[in-house]
Protein backbone atom coordinates (compact mmCIF):
# COMPACT_ATOMS: atom_id res chain seq x y z
CA UNK A 1 0.00 0.00 0.00
CA UNK A 2 3.36 2.63 0.70
CA UNK A 3 4.82 1.53 -2.27
CA UNK A 4 1.27 2.58 -4.38
CA UNK A 5 1.39 5.79 -2.22
CA UNK A 6 4.79 6.58 -3.74
CA UNK A 7 4.31 5.72 -7.22
CA UNK A 8 0.86 7.92 -7.16
CA UNK A 9 2.67 10.83 -5.16
CA UNK A 10 5.63 10.61 -8.59
CA UNK A 11 2.97 10.49 -10.34
CA UNK A 12 1.64 13.39 -9.32
CA UNK A 13 4.49 15.42 -8.66
CA UNK A 14 5.95 14.77 -12.56
CA UNK A 15 1.93 16.00 -13.89
CA UNK A 16 2.55 18.62 -12.01
CA UNK A 17 6.09 19.68 -13.50
CA UNK A 18 4.41 19.18 -16.93
CA UNK A 19 1.36 21.25 -16.76
CA UNK A 20 3.30 23.87 -15.49
CA UNK A 21 6.09 24.16 -17.83
CA UNK A 22 3.35 23.68 -20.31
CA UNK A 23 1.20 27.04 -18.64
CA UNK A 24 4.53 28.77 -18.64
CA UNK A 25 4.94 28.17 -22.24
CA UNK A 26 1.69 29.31 -23.20
CA UNK A 27 2.56 33.15 -23.31
CA UNK A 28 5.10 33.87 -23.68
CA UNK A 29 7.00 36.47 -21.07
CA UNK A 30 5.39 39.67 -19.43
CA UNK A 31 7.55 42.52 -20.71
CA UNK A 32 7.84 45.20 -18.41
CA UNK A 33 8.18 49.07 -19.10
CA UNK A 34 10.48 50.08 -16.00
CA UNK A 35 11.26 53.80 -17.31
CA UNK A 36 9.47 56.69 -18.57
CA UNK A 37 11.66 58.38 -21.48
CA UNK A 38 13.04 56.96 -24.68
CA UNK A 39 11.76 54.61 -26.93
CA UNK A 40 12.06 50.48 -26.30
CA UNK A 41 12.26 47.82 -28.63
CA UNK A 42 10.26 44.36 -27.54
CA UNK A 43 13.03 41.26 -28.13
CA UNK A 44 11.04 38.40 -29.96
CA UNK A 45 11.11 36.62 -26.64
CA UNK A 46 8.43 38.55 -25.60
CA UNK A 47 5.65 38.43 -28.19
CA UNK A 48 4.15 35.53 -30.37
CA UNK A 49 3.22 35.72 -33.94
CA UNK A 50 0.31 34.30 -35.73
CA UNK A 51 0.39 34.11 -39.41
CA UNK A 52 -3.09 35.11 -41.32
CA UNK A 53 -1.99 34.01 -44.52
CA UNK A 54 -6.12 34.28 -46.37
CA UNK A 55 -6.65 37.82 -44.33
CA UNK A 56 -9.46 36.32 -42.74
CA UNK A 57 -8.97 35.89 -39.17
CA UNK A 58 -11.23 37.94 -36.53
CA UNK A 59 -9.96 39.07 -33.47
CA UNK A 60 -12.57 36.40 -32.34
CA UNK A 61 -11.11 33.96 -34.21
CA UNK A 62 -7.68 34.96 -33.22
CA UNK A 63 -8.29 34.64 -29.79
CA UNK A 64 -8.98 31.39 -29.95
CA UNK A 65 -6.37 30.04 -31.77
CA UNK A 66 -4.24 30.05 -28.81
CA UNK A 67 -2.15 26.85 -29.64
CA UNK A 68 -1.40 28.43 -33.34
CA UNK A 69 0.96 31.44 -31.73
CA UNK A 70 4.58 30.96 -32.28
CA UNK A 71 7.23 32.51 -31.28
CA UNK A 72 10.08 33.75 -34.03
CA UNK A 73 13.29 32.48 -32.97
CA UNK A 74 14.91 31.32 -35.65
CA UNK A 75 15.32 32.51 -39.18
CA UNK A 76 13.13 29.58 -40.69
CA UNK A 77 10.15 30.55 -38.22
CA UNK A 78 9.91 33.91 -39.33
CA UNK A 79 6.52 35.17 -41.25
CA UNK A 80 5.67 34.88 -44.66
CA UNK A 81 1.86 36.72 -45.38
CA UNK A 82 0.70 40.00 -45.66
CA UNK A 83 -1.45 40.26 -42.33
CA UNK A 84 0.44 38.59 -38.96
CA UNK A 85 -1.11 39.01 -35.47
CA UNK A 86 0.89 39.53 -31.99
CA UNK A 87 0.22 38.61 -28.64
CA UNK A 88 1.79 40.00 -25.44
CA UNK A 89 1.40 40.93 -22.17
CA UNK A 90 2.77 44.74 -20.96
CA UNK A 91 3.05 45.79 -17.49
CA UNK A 92 3.61 49.50 -16.12
CA UNK A 93 6.72 48.80 -13.87
CA UNK A 94 6.57 52.72 -12.86
CA UNK A 95 5.19 53.70 -9.84
CA UNK A 96 3.33 56.40 -11.14
CA UNK A 97 0.92 56.51 -14.56
CA UNK A 98 2.71 55.94 -17.24
CA UNK A 99 1.51 57.56 -21.71
CA UNK A 100 3.08 55.43 -24.23
CA UNK A 101 2.90 54.64 -27.58
CA UNK A 102 3.08 51.15 -29.38
CA UNK A 103 4.72 51.38 -32.44
CA UNK A 104 4.58 49.60 -35.57
CA UNK A 105 6.59 51.35 -38.47
CA UNK A 106 6.31 48.54 -41.26
CA UNK A 107 2.76 47.96 -41.69
CA UNK A 108 0.11 50.00 -43.68
CA UNK A 109 -2.98 49.05 -41.63
CA UNK A 110 -2.50 48.08 -37.64
CA UNK A 111 -5.06 47.20 -35.44
CA UNK A 112 -4.15 46.67 -31.60
CA UNK A 113 -6.98 45.21 -29.16
CA UNK A 114 -6.41 45.72 -25.42
CA UNK A 115 -8.30 44.13 -22.13
CA UNK A 116 -8.52 47.46 -19.68
CA UNK A 117 -8.99 47.29 -16.34
CA UNK A 118 -12.45 46.76 -16.53
CA UNK A 119 -11.77 43.74 -18.34
CA UNK A 120 -13.41 45.40 -21.62
CA UNK A 121 -11.21 44.62 -24.72
CA UNK A 122 -10.75 48.04 -26.58
CA UNK A 123 -9.32 48.13 -30.04
CA UNK A 124 -7.66 51.31 -31.92
CA UNK A 125 -6.99 51.87 -35.54
CA UNK A 126 -3.96 53.30 -37.86
CA UNK A 127 -1.79 52.95 -40.39
CA UNK A 128 0.22 54.86 -43.67
CA UNK A 129 -3.56 53.29 -45.40
CA UNK A 130 -5.80 54.66 -43.18
CA UNK A 131 -8.01 57.56 -43.44
CA UNK A 132 -6.80 60.58 -41.08
CA UNK A 133 -10.61 61.16 -40.07
CA UNK A 134 -10.51 57.32 -38.98
CA UNK A 135 -7.24 57.69 -37.17
CA UNK A 136 -6.93 58.23 -32.80
CA UNK A 137 -6.69 62.08 -32.02
CA UNK A 138 -4.25 62.91 -28.21
CA UNK A 139 -4.40 65.71 -28.37
CA UNK A 140 -4.75 66.93 -31.69
CA UNK A 141 -1.73 64.53 -32.83
CA UNK A 142 -2.87 61.92 -35.15
CA UNK A 143 -0.29 59.12 -35.79
CA UNK A 144 0.17 56.87 -38.44
CA UNK A 145 2.95 54.40 -37.05
CA UNK A 146 1.65 54.52 -33.41
CA UNK A 147 -1.45 54.43 -30.89
CA UNK A 148 -1.73 55.57 -27.29
CA UNK A 149 -1.82 53.68 -24.48
CA UNK A 150 -2.26 54.73 -20.70
CA UNK A 151 -1.03 52.47 -17.78
CA UNK A 152 -1.89 53.36 -14.18
CA UNK A 153 1.35 51.65 -11.61
CA UNK A 154 1.85 48.39 -12.13
CA UNK A 155 -1.22 47.59 -14.73
CA UNK A 156 -0.66 45.08 -16.45
CA UNK A 157 -2.50 44.46 -20.03
CA UNK A 158 -2.59 41.47 -22.77
CA UNK A 159 -2.35 43.15 -25.98
CA UNK A 160 -3.28 41.79 -29.92
CA UNK A 161 -1.73 43.71 -32.65
CA UNK A 162 -2.59 43.04 -36.18
CA UNK A 163 -0.34 43.73 -38.66
CA UNK A 164 -1.07 43.87 -42.18
CA UNK A 165 1.15 45.24 -45.20
CA UNK A 166 -0.79 46.21 -48.97
CA UNK A 167 -0.68 43.34 -51.47
CA UNK A 168 1.29 45.54 -53.84
CA UNK A 169 4.06 45.46 -51.12
CA UNK A 170 6.33 41.76 -49.95
CA UNK A 171 5.11 39.85 -47.39
CA UNK A 172 5.60 40.92 -43.89
CA UNK A 173 8.63 39.01 -42.97
CA UNK A 174 9.61 41.12 -39.48
CA UNK A 175 7.86 42.37 -36.93
CA UNK A 176 9.34 44.56 -34.51
CA UNK A 177 7.21 46.06 -31.94
CA UNK A 178 8.06 48.94 -29.96
CA UNK A 179 7.18 51.28 -27.16
CA UNK A 180 7.75 55.02 -27.26
CA UNK A 181 6.81 56.89 -24.46
CA UNK A 182 4.95 60.26 -24.55
CA UNK A 183 7.66 62.34 -23.28
CA UNK A 184 10.12 61.01 -25.65
CA UNK A 185 8.10 61.56 -29.03
CA UNK A 186 7.50 64.72 -27.93
CA UNK A 187 10.79 65.91 -27.01
CA UNK A 188 11.73 64.08 -30.61
CA UNK A 189 9.65 66.67 -32.45
CA UNK A 190 10.86 69.52 -30.53
CA UNK A 191 14.21 68.64 -31.51
CA UNK A 192 13.71 68.00 -34.91
CA UNK A 193 11.62 71.50 -35.51
CA UNK A 194 14.06 73.74 -32.88
CA UNK A 195 17.26 72.12 -33.53
CA UNK A 196 17.65 69.66 -36.54
CA UNK A 197 16.23 72.53 -38.88
CA UNK A 198 16.47 75.89 -36.95
CA UNK A 199 12.73 76.45 -37.22
CA UNK A 200 11.95 79.36 -35.20
CA UNK A 201 8.74 80.54 -34.11
CA UNK A 202 9.02 84.27 -35.52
Amino acid sequence: MKRITNCSFVLIFWLGVFSTGYAQETWPPVFEIKTDSGRLKVDPAYFQILEDTANTYTFEEVRQLSPAFRFETHNDSKPNAHTCWIRMQVKNALPHDLNVYFCDFNASFMDLYWLDTNQRWQHQRTGEMVPKSQIPDRNGNKEQNRLFLHLQPGQQITLYQRSEIAFWFPPLNYLSPSFQTEEDLIHSAYKALRIDTIWENF
